[in-house]
């Protein structure tokens, strides 16, 4: 497997990972369904979220080291970074219960998906 196609891999789990909190944002903000199968869509794709999420970790630790084979700052470190302080902040959450962590959790995960796209 080349580091290429686990790049791919790695930017196709980051969207299934956030996919759950973007459907529920637009849902709240613009649709306001009540619909049972989209709801049943949201809560499977949360039963994927931390799976997905430690995967990514491990992803990105391999696709950095197959594409470089040394640890450089470029993009894609910054991106790896972000993405472990939020899973950081995710598990914090999970296991403390304090709201804060969870806020920012999803700020950094904005800041994730901004140095995924920038």
């Amino acid at each position: 497997m080349n580091y290429a196609l686990l790049g791919r891999l790695s930017v196709i789990i980051f969207g299934v990972v956030l996919l759950p909190y973007v459907l529920n944002l637009i849902n709240r903000k613009f649709f306001k369904t009540k619909n049972k199968s989209f709801f049943k869509v949201v809560k499977f794709l949360r039963k994927l979220h931390k799976p997905f999420g430690i995967a990514l970790i491990v992803l990105g630790i391999v696709h950095g080291y197959m594409a470089l084979r040394s640890f450089r700052l470029h993009t894609g470190s910054l991106f790896y970074i972000a993405i472990l302080a939020t899973g950081f902040l995710g598990g914090s959450f999970y296991r403390l219960k304090k709201k804060e962590l969870f806020v920012w959790h999803k700020r950094l995960a904005a800041g994730a998906l901004y140095y995924l796209l920038g």
